[in-house]
């Protein structure tokens, strides 16, 4: 039994139709057709009934999912610890407190399960602070949350767009006002991110245009901390879409219609462009831009 054939056999068993087996592989449905009855002849069973237009396994196809499913699970293991073994030693990121949370968990742990051999310390700080320690060399790489960044000395690994908005609580009594301007909500009590953060130094120039000021009763870096207070009705916020996306799709928390003041910033993972791309590095590059490229979060 080949290896591409059993993947083929696995994902046509959960996908449940040639066709479309073939397609996410890449191939042609004749081609998924003649790997799944190789492997038939080759075992002398059947592996799938035939339902309409779809297939499904037979008993004889469910006990080989097992073990074929095994087979790749394995064969994968290996292979990352092999790769694995030869990356080692510290690897030092900067990031946006807000980051850490919301994009950091799932990436962490995929990292650790596949390069145990590395020690990760992670550093967070207002942004002038972070691009400091980048220059000196003080962190290796920056997760950061800020403007476009269009600066020779560094190297841009990935960037992606953030809306960032006004919120409160679903209880709030703006919550369901339509069309609100700046002045309908700076009397009102905020919680917002400490001056130095991307989003909240967008916010103070948003305010100024207008000859507007708050004076948040409560500053804090986490974002989690303020979307908990928010969701209990404390105040309002200004945070990036993702760290309130949940909330607003459970409805404890709305975005407020404030009119023409929704700001953009930017994902953005540097580098500095004469830094030796260490094993570790590169590994942490690759796992961040294949999770964005799939959309995960």
């Amino acid at each position: 039994m080949e290896l591409k054939t059993l993947n083929t056999f696995l994902r046509a068993a959960q996908i449940g139709k040639f066709s479309k087996t073939a397609q996410e592989l890449g191939y042609s449905q004749s081609a998924v057709t003649m790997q799944i009855q190789q492997l038939e002849n080759e075992l002398g069973v059947k592996l799938f009934d035939r339902v309409g237009k779809t297939v499904a396994l037979t008993p004889a196809g469910m006990r080989l999912e097992e073990y074929a499913r095994t087979i790749i699970q394995t064969i994968e293991q290996a292979e990352n610890d092999v790769k694995s073994e030869g990356v080692r030693g510290k690897l030092r990121i900067g990031i946006a407190a807000s980051l850490c949370s919301t994009y950091l968990p799932q990436i962490l742990k995929k990292y650790h399960e596949l390069y145990p051999m590395v020690e990760i310390i992670l550093r967070s700080d207002t942004q002038e602070n972070m691009f400091s320690m980048l220059t000196k060399n003080e962190i290796d790489m920056l997760y950061t949350l800020d403007e476009q960044i269009f600066k020779n000395e560094y190297t841009k690994m990935m960037e992606k767009a953030e809306d960032v908005f006004f919120v409160s609580s679903a209880r709030n009594k703006l919550a369901d006002q339509k069309r609100l301007n700046l002045k309908d909500i700076t009397g009102c009590d905020f919680i917002l991110t400490e001056k130095g953060m991307s989003y909240r130094d967008g916010l103070d120039r948003l305010l100024a245009s207008k000859n507007l000021a708050v004076t948040p009763f409560l500053e804090v870096g986490d974002t989690a901390v303020i979307c908990s207070l928010v969701e209990q009705n404390m105040g309002i916020s200004f945070l990036p879409e993702y760290t309130v996306r949940d909330s607003i799709k459970n409805g404890y928390i709305k975005k407020l219609d404030v009119q023409q003041c929704t700001i953009t910033v930017y994902r953005q993972l540097l580098c500095r462009k004469d830094k030796y791309i260490t094993p570790q590095m590169k590994a942490m590059f690759d796992i961040l831009i294949e999770n964005e490229k799939k959309g995960r979060h």
